[in-house]
């Protein structure tokens, strides 16, 4: 008693979802994506389905459950986990794979050819990808982002706000400058 209490927001997933639906101009589409989810045993797993599902986009998953004793952690763990999702996509003929790792803060792609997309390529691409279709963007990228990509990005019109390399300082750029 003398040390309080933690109190948990009454329907707080519902409210991100909500906003997140709200924020989110997504175009018409007459495909269904369809994805592998390796959700690498994370709380993750219990919002993201449904989002998906909410967007229409055709979802397996796998690992999901939330279990930290299993999460992948160790390059080895992660590299194992990579492969089951290279072959379940390419088994399955679907357009790409995901895993989820750290909760949710880092993800690995697998394209539909197998080929593992992550780290620096992962951000070059979809900063790239926000800097096409939203002219004038505003991205934050760390001070360890490849030189190659703070030339490009201003290219393509998008304002570059650099944080130290941590991910609470990211978020603190992206948060003040309201990126």
């Amino acid at each position: 008693d003398d040390l309080g209490n933690i109190g948990y927001s009454a329907r707080a997933i519902e409210g991100y979802e909500h906003d997140f639906f709200r924020m989110l101009d997504m175009p018409a589409t007459t495909r269904t994506p369809k994805i592998v989810c390796d959700y690498g045993y994370g709380s993750i797993s219990s919002t993201l389905p449904q989002m998906l599902g909410h967007l229409g986009v055709e979802n397996i998953g796998i690992n999901a459950y939330n279990d930290s004793k299993l999460a992948p952690r160790s390059r080895e763990e992660i590299a194992r986990h990579v492969s089951n999702l290279r072959h379940i996509v390419g088994t399955l003929n679907y357009d790409f794979g995901v895993l989820f790792s750290q909760e949710g803060e880092r993800i690995i792609i697998v394209d539909e050819q197998g080929e593992v997309i992550s780290h620096y390529k992962l951000l070059g691409m979809m900063s790239l990808l926000i800097a096409r279709s939203n002219p004038g963007a505003k991205i934050a990228l760390n001070v360890m982002a490849p030189d190659r990509l703070k030339e490009l990005l201003p290219a393509e019109k998008a304002q570059i706000l650099i944080s130290r390399a941590d991910s609470r300082s990211r978020l603190a750029v992206a948060a003040h400058e309201k990126v």
